[in-house]
């Protein structure tokens, strides 16, 4: 695949007239690895490039170059410097990516599309219906987030926002879209009134990204909060066993 016409491709879904310049790593996709990672966009953070690493051997499918371009487009025009404001945009670069990504997966030309879709239709490149692709991401978050480690936990979190990124545009374009999920081991991370105002404030396309950022970095506190407490407790078991 010729990843730099991809590049003008992507510019003209979006609408922009620029994309950061970023470099282009390759490597052998590892198939053995648990948690399957086809592309990735970061940003280093000693020299300040963008870096998009792809497979060697296997194109990468539209909606995901279109999904990591975003994180890459989303930091060069969000980021601060400010250390901890940064790390806190970690779920609306999710939330927003997520979002191009089933726009481009439900067939649309440019991100301003007004989409009319069923939750039982199929979606581009994949074998999953609409209602399938959010129930797997949502089930990843899931497992994710109560994992006993704190990383995972807070990939966890991450993937959620992918999710609600996801649930998003199927409430603005779904013809049939009711939610049915539950959240209940989401719920069972974070206090419920955090992830109400998650839900009612991650809809639709957002703006107040310092809102966003703010609701994010109140869940990961939350998340290391009770992994302490829970390894506090956990010690205080073993004191009571002698």
């Amino acid at each position: 695949m010729e990843y730099v016409f991809v590049t003008e491709e992507y510019k003209r879904f979006m609408g922009i007239s620029t994309v950061p310049e970023f470099e282009t790593e390759y490597s052998e996709l590892d198939l053995g690895q648990t948690e399957l990672i086809v592309a990735q966009a970061e940003c280093d953070e000693e020299t300040g490039k963008y870096i998009l690493r792809l497979p060697t051997k296997c194109d990468v499918p539209k909606f995901l170059l279109y999904h990591e371009l975003t994180h890459i487009y989303d930091m060069n025009r969000l980021k601060t410097g400010e250390k901890n404001y940064d790390y806190c945009l970690s779920g609306y670069l999710e939330y927003h990516a997520s979002q191009v990504e089933l726009m481009v997966l439900m067939g649309a030309d440019k991100i301003t599309d007004t989409l009319s879709f069923s939750m039982s239709a199929s979606t581009n490149y994949l074998d999953w219906t609409v209602q399938q692709y959010l129930v797997n991401k949502l089930n990843i978050a899931n497992g994710l987030i109560t994992n006993e480690s704190q990383e995972k936990r807070i990939l966890g979190l991450e993937v959620f926002y992918n999710f609600l990124g996801l649930k998003s545009v199927c409430t603005m374009y779904a013809t049939d879209f009711v939610d049915v999920f539950s959240y209940r081991r989401v719920a069972d991370s974070l206090p419920s009134y955090l992830l109400l105002q998650m839900r009612q404030f991650m809809t639709g396309w957002i703006n107040d990204v310092e809102t966003a950022a703010a609701l994010y970095s109140n869940a990961v506190m939350a998340i290391k909060d009770n992994c302490k407490n829970e390894r506090a407790l956990q010690q205080r078991r073993q004191i009571g066993k002698f």
